[in-house]
């Protein structure tokens, strides 16, 4: 009986062992399925972690990027690198024209996140098609001015001491072209006293030569209307007021940044001055250039043009040189803009009658001179690019050198203008 006793003990000890180590086992398999359950989810936390942040950081980039592009006061760079939390960003900024593309690879513990974002530059456009045009008021030229480009005017264009249009003539209704070499074709319903280079379309001819053919009782040229219209021209001064107000005359002798701004008085730029134009500019009084200052667009501008405004005259004068955004070579002497990019300046005159716009000694300027209402004249040595006003006259070795560029301007209000976002997405 105690033997049965004892095999009784022994055979629940046993079963006990058992049962504990079938525990023991499966409590081991769970716990380490547990385990192996919370290291898998901390690895997807982790990487979920890393990869959302190595996210926003390359969005950090992108935003740090776009910021620079649109802000001319912070420096222009086009490779970028960007710390945050322990990741990283390395952004890179390509321009090309009105277009501008910001990339971003964010990066934490080898999580990589890649995005792009579009941009474009704001630009009203405007088109030149002739390298001066001329309201009612015509065209006056003397003394050896020369237009290398075409002409077209709506008043009569009288030339006197070889005044030369290389390019072709256009005179709109009962007017006339007198005394003038046009090396291209001449459109006129009357020519007097010229030599045309090739064509020759007209209702009547005197005391002209034509090499090419002659084309007798052709139709009078159509008038033209000016190619900026009162609406752009007030949605620059806007774009200039967006800027603040200064009110008083303004006076500027040395290196500075000018734009957006508008000016209740006159603004005078002389001597040794710089001005690095960074926004339109929009003065309510008088505008005077003169004595070697320099204008220069800033680089921020690529090939889009800017914009200076005057409610009354402007007058350039005395060497002074303005240069689109390639700016000018700082070692010449004298002055000269560095070699051009299409990118230019143009000045607007909106006031009435003669006086609008006086350019003459020796002035430069990479860029238009318009005064739809007024007198535009031009003298003693000048250069620029196009001039279009409603009575224009040129003279005393003046050259006028037109530039296939002109035909699509795009004026922006500045480095720091408008700007349409375009994608902004996740790239691979």
């Amino acid at each position: 009986m105690i033997l049965n006793l004892i095999d009784m003990i022994n055979n629940k000890g046993y079963s006990a062992l058992v049962t504990v180590f079938l525990v023991s086992t499966i409590g081991l398999i769970l716990a380490g399925n547990m385990s192996a359950l919370m290291i898998a989810r901390q690895k997807i936390i982790r990487n979920v972690l890393g990869a959302a942040q190595s996210y926003y950081t390359a969005e950090a980039g992108i935003e740090d990027a776009l910021l620079r592009v649109i802000d001319p006061a912070i420096p222009e760079q086009t490779n970028i690198s960007l710390s945050l939390a322990g990741s990283t960003a390395s952004t890179t900024i390509f321009q090309s024209g009105n277009n501008t593309t910001i990339s971003s690879s964010g990066n934490k513990n080898n999580f990589f996140r890649n995005l792009q974002l579009a941009v474009t530059a704001a630009t009203d456009g405007a088109s030149f098609n002739y390298g001066v045009q001329i309201g009612a008021g015509g065209l006056e030229m003397k003394n050896s001015g020369r237009v290398e480009g075409n002409v077209y005017s709506d008043g009569d264009i009288i030339g006197t001491n070889s005044p030369v249009i290389t390019g072709d003539a256009w005179v709109s209704g009962n007017h006339k072209i007198k005394g003038f070499r046009v090396d291209g074709d001449a459109h006129a319903n009357t020519l007097q006293s010229d030599s045309i280079g090739r064509d020759a379309y007209y209702q009547t001819k005197t005391g002209t030569t034509v090499s090419g053919t002659n084309y007798p009782g052709s139709a009078d040229p159509p008038a033209l209307t000016m190619p900026i219209s009162d609406t752009l021209i007030n949605s620059w001064k806007d774009d200039a007021l967006a800027g603040g107000i200064y009110t008083g005359n303004y006076l500027i002798e040395n290196i500075t940044d000018l734009g957006p701004i508008k000016i209740i008085g006159n603004l005078t730029i002389e001597g040794d001055a710089v001005v690095t134009l960074t926004g339109t500019v929009w003065v309510t009084g008088n505008i005077i250039l003169q004595n070697n200052g320099i204008i220069q667009l800033a680089s921020g501008y690529g090939t889009n043009d800017g914009v200076i405004i005057a409610d009354g005259n402007i007058t350039l004068q005395n060497n002074f040189l303005v240069c689109g955004s390639e700016g000018y070579n700082i070692s010449s002497n004298p002055k000269v803009c560095n070699t051009a990019n299409t990118s230019y300046v143009l000045f607007v005159s909106t006031k009435s009658g003669d006086g609008a716009i006086d350019m003459k000694n020796d002035a430069s300027l990479n860029g238009i001179l318009y005064a739809p209402y007024g007198g535009l004249e031009i003298e003693n040595n000048a250069f620029l690019k196009e001039a279009t006003a409603y009575k224009l006259e040129i003279e005393n070795n003046t050259i006028v050198r037109y530039e296939s560029g002109l035909v699509n301007l795009s004026f922006s209000s500045g480095p720091g203008g408008g700007w349409t976002i375009g994608q902004w997405q996740e790239i691979q």
